[in-house]
């Protein structure tokens, strides 16, 4: 396949119709297009707090054949303050696991054998780890 252009396009509530941007063009030999592009919201204009979807197209150079065009993915533009509240729940909930962890373990490893009389009426020491003085 020779390719003719790569585009990003991006919809959001904001905007009555799509940006489209070119990134790469492409020529009659080419078989492969690679096009590196970084999102940015600001430079976008895209508000804090909205959503927007985004998606990729590859024009053939060859006349007559139609775009092929990526599954759109939905990326959410959050404020400073969103954000950082996300962090703080995603931190709450990794110390909550590990705190759940770590009592599991002390609860399995907290039933420790315990020295008491046997059946033939000796004390026995469970624990052979430890030795008697």
């Amino acid at each position: 396949m020779a390719f003719a252009r790569a585009m990003s396009s991006f919809s959001s509530a904001c905007e009555a119709a799509p940006l489209t941007k070119t990134l790469a063009e492409g020529g009659p030999n080419q078989a492969e297009l690679r096009a590196p592009y970084t999102i940015s919201a600001e430079g976008l204009r895209l508000p804090p707090d909205s959503s927007a979807d985004l998606w990729l197209a590859a024009v053939d150079h060859r006349p007559g054949r139609e775009p092929v065009v990526s599954p759109a993915y939905r990326i959410h533009i959050l404020s400073r303050t969103r954000h950082a509240q996300l962090l703080e729940e995603m931190a709450r909930a990794i110390q909550d696991e590990r705190a759940a962890q770590v009592a599991a373990k002390t609860a399995t490893a907290g039933a420790k054998p315990s020295r008491g009389k046997t059946s033939a009426g000796k004390t026995s020491n469970r624990n052979p780890s430890r030795k008697r003085k």
